[in-house]
């Protein structure tokens, strides 16, 4: 159990493992655009994530504040009051209100991704908008997306890999390089 907490802890160090999620989170967000009409809310946050991601980075190494998380609490139940008000009385319209909620969940929490734990999660919550987009798409012209965000995934995998884990870390084929 200690180590579990432990690995909580440590800063993600890996830029390249950083960027595979964000270019998971925005293939899942464009992927929602094409297929579910949410091209505003999914646009606006893609933004939104890689502004978090920028601030993630920058302060990937210094402790958390009591007032950074009141705001990224703050965010969370402002999210959820929009989905709640979009439930029940449609004040944004009533357009797929839990899939806006998800894109707008995930924007709010790029902004404190400190360790491989946060990345890792923000990378299985891309996979859920990505799901959601799916819903919408009922055609094969789909499919490139759901390959970019595998190839995400294995990049983040493949960059994050802790050193001293298994063996060391394996060579990449060519062709993975140039595709």
């Amino acid at each position: 159990m200690r180590r579990l907490a432990q690995g909580a802890r440590i800063p993600e160090q890996s830029l390249n493992g950083r960027l595979a999620v964000f270019g998971a989170a925005a293939i899942a967000d464009l992927a929602m655009a094409v297929t579910a009409g949410a091209t505003l809310t999914a646009l606006v946050c893609v933004a939104l994530v890689g502004v978090g991601h920028r601030v993630s980075w920058r302060g990937r190494d210094k402790p958390r504040t009591p007032a950074g998380q009141a705001v990224l609490g703050a965010l969370v139940l402002a999210c959820l009051a929009y989905l709640v008000a979009d439930l029940t009385i449609g004040v944004f319209g009533g357009a797929l209100p839990q899939a806006k909620f998800a894109v707008l969940m995930q924007a709010v929490t790029s902004f404190d991704l400190k360790s491989r734990r946060n990345l890792f999660t923000h990378l299985w919550h891309s996979a859920l908008i990505l799901y959601v987009g799916a819903l919408f798409a009922w055609n094969p012209y789909f499919l490139p997306f759901v390959l970019a965000w595998a190839g995400c995934l294995f990049a983040f995998l493949y960059f994050t890999r802790r050193e001293g884990s298994r063996g060391p870390r394996p060579r990449l084929a060519r062709w993975t390089v140039a595709w």
